[in-house]
């Protein structure tokens, strides 16, 4: 049986990382993910601009291309998480 997971989430900068979570993930079945982004403070960035949130969707793209890399199945999903508006709403 082939195994897809809709909303997948990895950090690049600790646990498995993209490319060991890929290869456990095809080993059991799974032939596709859509990888959406963490919170920006899953990656220790403060979001100050717009330009701030680009950072965030690096680390997502570049994960996909690490994962693809090893025969998996990857699209990606960008985009603020709710979260981080009520953060930045907070902080003023």
């Amino acid at each position: 049986m082939k195994i897809g997971d809709a909303h997948c989430h990895v950090n690049p900068l600790k646990g498995l990382g993209p490319e060991k979570l890929a290869k456990k993930f095809i080993n059991v079945g799974g032939w596709f993910v859509g990888l959406v982004n963490l919170l920006s403070w899953n990656y220790n960035v403060d979001i100050a601009s717009s330009d701030d949130f680009r950072k965030v969707y690096d680390y997502t793209v570049r994960s996909a291309a690490k994962m693809r890399e090893v025969g998996l199945e990857v699209r990606v999903i960008l985009g603020p998480h709710p979260a981080e508006l009520t953060e930045l709403i907070e902080k003023g």
